[in-house]
């Protein structure tokens, strides 16, 4: 009974022992990882103050205007060398989104990568908020730490009507509807034309108009109306550097009335007022110069332009979600 007793303990602290051992030798690897480890710190050592045209208020900018872009890197106690960062980002996302927490992982002024000074257009109307990141390398005096800059929010403007009317581009486009819609008009019936026009921005930041044709409506006949699908190509969700197409306006026209019976106003539809207040957009309406046409009225005394919605329209839409 005492030989058993003994051969038991003994099994018992050469599994300790084995247990002992293999602890050791896990914690040992364990600390040889975690030196491998960098721990990054937020804020810790240095600050930043991010300025556009040299306020950190909101701005508010046409699309053509400049965009200033200043950058201070400060200590937040006394030593160090904030120009010892290893990568400089601006983000820049959409009003109410959420930036990431690391850089080259969202939309950015890619331009202006590590650079604390930066002049370039604003390149999307839209609302958006813009702030730095700076990445300091574990190699640098204080170890690995990132700094997040102060928001400065930007308002780029769509270009409102009276500019978009002014244009020479879109000017010639509206002529070309409006003979559209005069030739398409005869006793079997009558059609509505329009177009999308949108400012193109190219890498530089430089702005035009370009018109873009919508299919011609459906020819109906009296006392039938006139009808004219204008389709948009939606904006960029998120923010691109190196401009693109947006959407500014659309225009359409009225058809004569010198086929049908009785009269009709010269004034936008319902229909198409519901239109540019959806799409939170400026409309141009082609008709007649008086207040109302009737049957047999001349043709041959050109349009007038009649706006529709807002002059202006500041926020993002998501044409996809709008019927």
């Amino acid at each position: 009974m005492k030989i058993l007793k003994l051969s038991l303990l003994g099994i018992i602290l050469f599994v300790l022992a084995s247990c002992s051992n293999d602890f050791l030798n896990i914690n040992d690897t364990t600390t040889e990882k975690l030196e491998n480890i960098s721990f990054n710190t937020y804020n810790e050592h240095f600050e930043a103050t991010l300025e556009i045209n040299s306020m950190t208020s909101k701005q508010t900018l046409e699309l053509w205007e400049s965009m200033n872009i200043g950058l201070e890197i400060s200590p937040k106690s006394s030593g160090g060398d904030p120009n010892t960062y290893s990568d400089l980002r601006y983000q820049i996302v959409r009003r109410g989104e959420s930036f990431t927490t690391t850089p080259d992982s969202g939309p950015e002024i890619h331009p202006c990568h590590n650079n604390k000074n930066c002049l370039r257009k604003p390149m999307q109307p839209g609302e958006w908020d813009i702030r730095a990141i700076i990445v300091y390398p574990d190699t640098s005096e204080f170890g690995a730490q990132t700094v997040y800059s102060n928001i400065v929010e930007v308002d780029v403007l769509y270009p409102d009507i009276d500019n978009i009317l002014s244009h020479h581009d879109i000017k010639t486009a509206m002529d070309s509807i409006w003979d559209a819609s005069i030739d398409n008009a005869d006793s079997t019936g009558h059609r509505e034309f329009g177009f999308a026009a949108y400012a193109v921005v190219d890498h530089t930041g430089t702005v035009e108009y370009v018109a873009k044709m919508a299919p011609p409506g459906t020819k109906v006949s009296c006392p039938s109306r006139a009808k004219v699908n204008v389709p948009f190509d939606p904006d960029y969700p998120t923010y691109n550097a190196n401009g693109g197409w947006f959407v500014i306006a659309w225009f359409h026209t009225h058809p004569p009335h010198t086929w049908c019976e009785g009269c009709r106003d010269t004034e936008p539809s319902d229909e198409d007022e519901a239109i540019s207040n959806d799409r939170k957009m400026p409309g141009v309406l082609l008709d007649f110069p008086q207040n109302e046409v009737c049957t047999d009225h001349s043709v041959d005394v050109g349009y007038k332009e009649i706006k529709i919605g807002s002059a202006t329209r500041r926020t993002y839409t998501d044409f996809g979600n709008i019927p």
